[in-house]
């Protein structure tokens, strides 16, 4: 069946944000661009907020009326405001897991009202800011249980020392939360948390429904594992050349690195 939606990742998949790159380059907005001109509804999936991936999706020309995935699903929301879908994590829960971390040592911080608050001013918050190309707020340990418990939060981000590290958080978080929350890896040191509905490929469910698509005629493109839930419903599924392992095996195909420009050659071979 022929593509109807187009459902990309964006880290690692549409901008080569690991070495520091963070536009899509001119073929992946080439790209885009034919595909929406043949009338195929392009979207983004993202665990990033959702200002920080509407951005993108303006940049790529996507029309108003486009929803976007952020938050890895828990928030669907057009351009124009329309919200389709939105999940947030109790406030009792929230404050657990943020207690959790600073026992813990780890570094968390949580999004409230479209900003990401953290501790205090350190090399991850510069780094995730200077990524995000937005500002942070330092809100201290009380201030970000105070947020956390308006039960608004729909995500939570711990980012490890080392990548090496995060699998093990991982493991930790889904055994001590079990059937509470579902914690992800997004990036190599990033650790997302939300409620266990939340994924990408709920979302991309939800995005088919609404545009009255087949998940046969679904197209998805990732690289990292939080992008895995969205590979297995697509009808395409294609990882990125340097994509992690279990994402090439849940993929039908795999493309080139993200710094080869794999999201263009992809959409050529299947779509174009």
């Amino acid at each position: 069946m022929a593509v109807k939606l187009i459902v990309s990742d964006i880290d690692g998949t549409l901008i080569d944000s690991a070495n520091l790159k963070f536009d899509p380059s001119p073929e992946n907005r080439a790209a885009v661009r034919r595909a929406v001109d043949k009338n195929i509804i392009v979207a983004l999936a993202t665990g990033r907020m959702y200002k920080s991936a509407a951005r993108y999706a303006r940049q790529l020309g996507l029309k108003e009326s486009t929803p976007v995935i952020s938050y890895n699903g828990a928030l669907i929301k057009s351009l124009e405001g329309d919200v389709v879908y939105s999940s947030c994590l109790p406030g009792e829960l929230a404050v657990e897991i943020l207690e959790y971390a600073f026992r813990r040592g780890l570094y968390i911080q949580l999004y409230y009202q479209d900003e990401f608050h953290f501790v205090a001013e350190e090399e991850k918050a510069r780094i995730y800011q200077r990524s995000t190309r937005l500002p942070g707020v330092a809100s201290g340990e009380k201030g970000l249980k105070e947020l956390a418990a308006t039960g608004t939060i729909p995500k939570l981000l711990i980012i490890s020392e080392e990548g090496r590290l995060t699998r093990g958080i991982i493991a930790d978080l889904n055994r001590d939360f079990a059937g509470r929350i579902v914690a992800v890896q997004s990036a190599e040191r990033y650790i997302d948390i939300m409620l266990p509905e939340v994924s990408k490929g709920n979302a991309v469910r939800r995005l088919a429904k609404l545009y009255g698509c087949d998940l046969s005629e679904v197209m998805c493109l990732g690289d990292s594992e939080n992008d895995i839930s969205m590979l297995e419903v697509a009808g395409i599924s294609v990882a990125m050349g340097d994509a992690a392992d279990p994402v090439k095996a849940a993929a039908d195909y795999v493309t080139a690195p993200v710094g080869e420009n794999g999201f263009a050659q992809a959409l050529e071979k299947f779509v174009l």
